[in-house]
């Protein structure tokens, strides 16, 4: 009976130990995937915000082959962009919890970085800075202006 009782604590340990280690890499890929998507946005934002100075009169999306983008740079699926009234809007709709705050991170503390809420651009640290973002920037989505 013994024998049976310290198979089974082995067992649960080597079990948890299991557990723990599959957390850890799932929690390592949610923050690697968190950190991709904010450079890719702020990448994008960058490119977006050069063709908006250089062509006063654009509006609405852009096509990638028409921006100065790196050429290792690929757009990561659902970061969109638009330019509206001369500014560029970069942003992923369905963003995953702390991109926000890492392409806060990335950017030094920007506060042209926040969640779109009702048309306007929320930010962590300031609430409502008075930027309205476009219509087609959907509720929710983490936005970098420019």
């Amino acid at each position: 009976m013994n024998i049976y009782w310290l198979a089974m604590v082995v067992i649960t340990a080597v079990l948890g130990m299991v557990y723990d280690k599959t957390h850890q890499a799932e929690v390592s890929s949610q923050t690697v995937e968190v950190s991709l998507i904010a450079h890719n946005v702020l990448v994008y934002r960058n490119a977006l915000a050069e063709y908006a100075y250089a062509h006063k009169a654009a509006s609405g999306t852009v096509a990638d082959n028409q921006l100065a983008l790196p050429s290792w740079y690929a757009r990561y699926p659902g970061v969109e962009g638009v330019i509206d009234a001369g500014r560029s809007y970069a942003f992923f709709g369905s963003p995953p919890p702390g991109l926000v705050s890492e392409m806060i991170n990335l950017t030094g503390g920007s506060l042209a970085i926040g969640t779109a809420s009702s048309g306007t651009l929320i930010t962590p640290s300031s609430g409502y800075v008075g930027v309205a973002v476009p219509v087609s920037v959907p509720n929710g989505a983490a936005v970098a202006y420019q």
